[in-house]
């Protein structure tokens, strides 16, 4: 489904996506707990109940934006033909690098959580209600990428390279404005979003030291994440494999250094988290100041 989303937009299309997943999120919301639980004439399935409202969604969604490439005016047509395996290795190019980035992502999050467990599990609860509302904003960065990508790839295709920079930051200062905005607020009212998911009172220290600390610095991981998708319009992705690479990398160390050089507490833990997207958001900045440049007269 979501393939076949990315190409209604790359076709100009926004809209269709954007309704067919809406009107499905309408949808399977509610028929979730109508087939875990059941209801009148329909029987609890428990988790099977969960997945086949998953299962269905993805299939209804998928056909809808089938229908509407073959038969809709798009750009876009599919029609049976041989494989053109120069364009299975241009996809690659900048697929797999995009793979690799959103597992790094996931590993940042994963090797500071294997640090904070080291102080228990109120810890390791405060801090996963703080990472949360983080992956919330991925899927909110994702909608302007999903444009950026667009974009900017049309303006280096016509060698545009200057409008094309301008695209890129802008779409990442935008970004790193509504993402900023969402870190300020829960570090002024954590409990907005800490008190959604716990009521107890440690966890609840937790995770308003974590939004202290790190809410600021969301700002920075939605300027990161949108040129992220700016480079994916260029297909030079080294550049960000090494952005998500240094962020890892920060956060191993930095984590290592507080814990055992310098025995600080867990504060300490959520500043190298903080650092760490603080340097992820810049190098993105200096990377497209970099590539984006036009050719010298």
């Amino acid at each position: 489904m979501n393939s076949l989303a990315s190409m209604l937009r790359g076709s100009g299309d926004m809209r269709t996506p954007a309704i067919v997943m809406v009107a499905g999120a309408f949808i399977v919301i509610p028929a979730s707990p109508l087939l875990i639980f059941g209801a009148g004439p329909v029987p609890g399935m428990g988790v099977r109940g969960a997945a086949l409202a998953l299962v269905a969604y993805y299939l209804a969604g998928s056909s809808v934006l089938a229908w509407r490439i073959l038969r809709g005016s798009t750009l876009v047509t599919l029609r049976p033909r041989s494989p053109a395996w120069r364009y299975f290795a241009q996809i690659l190019k900048v697929g797999v690098p995009a793979c690799v980035h959103a597992a790094m992502v996931n590993v940042a999050v994963s090797v500071t959580t294997g640090f904070v467990g080291v102080y228990g599990t109120a810890a390791l609860a405060g801090y996963g209600i703080g990472t949360r509302l983080e992956y919330m904003q991925i899927p909110i960065v994702f909608g302007l990428g999903a444009t950026l990508v667009a974009m900017v790839g049309t303006n280096v295709g016509a060698g545009q390279l200057e409008r094309a920079r301008r695209i890129a930051l802008t779409g990442g200062l935008f970004a790193a404005a509504i993402c900023g905005a969402i870190g300020g607020v829960v570090a002024i009212l954590p409990e907005l979003w800490a008190g959604i998911f716990s009521d107890d009172p440690e966890v609840l220290a937790v995770a308003t030291q974590y939004f202290h600390v790190v809410g600021p610095a969301y700002a920075f991981l939605g300027l990161g994440m949108a040129l992220y998708f700016s480079f994916q319009g260029t297909g030079r992705m080294l550049w960000p494999l090494a952005c998500v690479t240094l962020r890892v990398l920060v956060i191993a160390a930095g984590c290592t250094l507080t814990i055992q050089a310098f025995g600080l507490g867990l504060g300490s833990l959520f500043g190298v988290t903080a650092a760490a997207l603080v340097l992820f958001g810049l190098m993105y900045v200096v990377g497209v100041w970099r590539y984006f440049a036009p050719p010298p007269k």
